[in-house]
C-alpha cells in the first residue's frame, strides 16, 4: 500500500514539488507545461485532502493568466505565484 505524501506546508516544499515535476518530465528546460501544471496543482489539492480538485478548465486558466512571459510554460516565479492563489483556496478549506 502507497504510503500518502505529507501536505505541502512550505514555499521550501513547494519548490521541491516544482523540481520534482520538472525532473519527471524529463526537460532541459526548467518550466512546468500545462499538463504538468494540472497534475502538479491537482497532486498537492489530494495532498491536502481538499473536498474538491480545481477542474480543469479552471487549471487551464490559472495557467493561462500565471505564464507572463507566454513562453508556454511556467518558471519557478510563475509557479509560486499561481501556486500563492491555490494555497489561499487550500486554507479556506479548513
Amino acid at each position: 500500500m502507497a504510503t500518502k505524501a505529507s501536505p505541502v506546508t512550505s514555499v521550501s516544499e513547494l519548490l521541491a514539488k516544482f523540481q520534482q515535476a520538472i525532473a519527471e518530465k524529463r526537460s532541459a528546460q526548467p518550466i512546468l507545461n500545462r499538463t504538468s501544471f494540472v497534475k502538479l496543482v491537482k497532486e498537492i489539492f489530494i495532498e491536502h485532502d481538499a473536498n474538491a480538485t480545481p477542474s480543469y478548465a479552471d487549471l487551464d486558466a490559472a495557467f493561462t493568466l500565471a505564464d507572463e512571459d507566454k513562453s508556454g510554460g511556467l518558471d519557478e516565479f510563475e509557479f509560486l505565484k499561481v501556486s500563492a492563489l491555490f494555497y489561499e483556496v487550500l486554507m479556506m478549506e479548513y
